[in-house]
């Protein structure tokens, strides 16, 4: 069919196995095969969170040429189902429309594993996005009605005939803001001279659209964070874990024998699911929670962006400096200090009492020292970057490990001014609908058990907010440049923002992204890799 129907490029929105059942069976070989008149060679494969490319070469027997065919194969999508974050399914339709562009070639194969449900629901939403621009309006009914005509079934649930309102929100809202890396440089110089003149609309008008959007989320239930026994364990009242997208703790537990609470969430890096957890700095009252989040997740590397004698007494020393120190059941001994341009790196060794038979586990944990408490952006863009380098090379050495991120809340930074800038109409009926609907966003509870390659890393803020937000877009957007050879801002935030609304808070750290890229790509001699 492949061949009889010159496809270039292949949809596959199914896994192999799920929940323990046989969905579809693997049709291409893991270096080459043949396959009656067919032989397939696997020539390149590529992986993102979520999904996996796959470049094959195709020949039949008798044919002097043979033919590439690209597979896009998608993960993250559960059959009956939707994906719990249409960002990536939108950027999945927009490069598979590019490749179709670059390579015209036979009609764009799409499968799941009945080929109804997931696969309608693609269908559906390419063809009413190219509506949408074209038309400045959107059928959904029509469309799935048509779909249904021509094969039974297809948006095979309410679920899924919902995500769709939810994907062209987001789609037709933000639009594509996906910038190839041979442009950076000539964007960021613009969106400089545009603020020194103070008319920085570029900038303002795409964050508008992503705060408008983030607005439109229906707050997740935060039960556990707003239970009074937990309510001082938070630094900042508006600021909670939702239950769906929270660490468990499951070496620490209460009274009552239920696991004890920490404030932090989750995060997703380009390449890797919930690799990074997000949290405040600890109080003097939760250094054992803290540790014990450490030990649960095997975070390997722990990231503070905030210098401590910058802060007040709530803010307190939690690892020793020289020798070794017991927090609670936790043992920490130091093994070494490497002071860096603008980061501090101190070696590790945490054990637990209460767990004997297990091995102690060795941390790096890095502090950021150049970017004082008074300035709401880093002097130094670059150093974040040599930071994040640190970090990925330990991950790495350590075969992986989740990162712990904490940082400090930061008030102040100008926030964008006046009315929000209109969109089409297309995007109003979109927001009239799927607001009356009441649907909230769905977010998988988070995994709690994981392998050890998979485990993420720590990061820490004052507030598990400000600073770390704008750690995690810099990771999410240097994987993207090694990848895809691309910078996309807009999706990167509005990835963070869905786990908590106060990442990239305002238009200056929503600029400072675009510097972040700017900086990690002038760490190369030439662009040359990511063309």
């Amino acid at each position: 069919m492949v061949w009889q129907e010159k496809t270039s490029v292949i949809v596959m929105l199914t896994g192999l196995v799920e929940q323990n059942k046989i969905k579809c069976e693997q049709y291409w070989p893991e270096q080459e095969q043949v396959y009656g008149d067919f032989t397939v060679t696997l020539n390149n494969t590529w992986t993102t969170t979520g999904l996996v490319k796959r470049i094959f070469c195709l020949q039949k027997a008798g044919c002097a040429l043979p033919r590439a065919v690209e597979q896009f194969h998608y993960l993250l999508w559960p059959d009956h189902g939707v994906p719990r974050n249409p960002s990536q399914l939108l950027c999945l339709v927009e490069v598979v429309n590019k490749r179709v562009l670059e390579a015209p070639a036979g009609p764009v194969l799409v499968h799941c594993s009945a080929g109804i449900g997931r696969t309608g629901t693609f269908i559906a939403l390419d063809f009413l996005l190219k509506m949408g621009k074209a038309e400045g309006k959107v059928d959904v009914f029509h469309c799935v009605q048509q779909l249904r005509e021509q094969r039974v079934s297809m948006v095979q649930t309410k679920e899924q005939y919902s995500f769709l309102y939810e994907a062209l929100l987001e789609g037709l809202l933000c639009g594509n803001t996906g910038i190839p890396v041979e442009s950076i440089t000539t964007l960021v110089h613009s969106l400089r001279e545009d603020e020194t003149s103070g008319h920085n609309s570029v900038l303002e008008k795409e964050f508008k659209a992503v705060q408008r959007f983030s607005e439109l989320f229906q707050l997740l239930p935060c039960r556990e964070a707003e239970k009074p026994r937990n309510q001082p364990k938070n630094r900042k009242p508006g600021i909670l874990p939702a239950d769906s997208c929270r660490p468990i703790l499951m070496s620490s537990v209460n009274a009552d024998g239920s696991p004890a609470y920490i404030n932090a969430v989750f995060a997703s890096t380009y390449s890797e699911e919930e690799r990074i957890i997000i949290t405040q700095l600890p109080f003097p009252t939760t250094l054992v929670d803290f540790w014990a989040l450490v030990w649960d997740y095997t975070c390997t590397s722990v990231v503070v962006l905030n210098q401590l004698q910058e802060l007040d007494k709530t803010y307190v020393q939690f690892w020793p400096i020289q020798g070794e120190d017991d927090y609670g059941r936790f043992h920490i001994q130091l093994i070494s200090e490497e002071p860096g341009a603008g980061f501090t790196t101190w070696t590790l060794v945490l054990s637990n009492r209460q767990q004997p038979k297990k091995s102690a586990m060795e941390i790096q944990l890095h502090q950021l020292t150049d970017w004082p408490m008074q300035q709401h952006l880093p002097p130094h863009p670059g150093t974040i970057i040599s930071l994040l380098g640190k970090v990925e090379t330990h991950h790495q050495q350590s075969q992986g490990g989740h990162i712990l991120v904490t940082c400090c809340y930061v008030k102040g930074g100008r926030l964008p001014c006046g009315d929000w800038l209109g969109v089409a109409s297309v995007a109003k009926i979109i927001l009239r609908v799927w607001g009356s609907r009441g649907t909230p966003l769905r977010l998988s509870p988070a995994t709690c058990h994981r392998r050890a390659n998979e485990a993420p890393f720590a990061l820490l803020h004052r507030d598990g907010a400000s600073r770390s937000g704008i750690f995690c877009a810099a990771s999410f957007l240097c994987e993207q440049i090694q990848s895809e050879g691309m910078v996309d801002v807009s999706q990167a935030v509005r990835m963070l923002k869905r786990r908590r609304r106060q990442f990239i808070k305002n238009v200056e750290q929503y600029g400072l992204c675009y510097e972040l890229a700017l900086s990690y790509l002038n760490s190369f001699e030439t662009y040359g890799n990511f063309k």
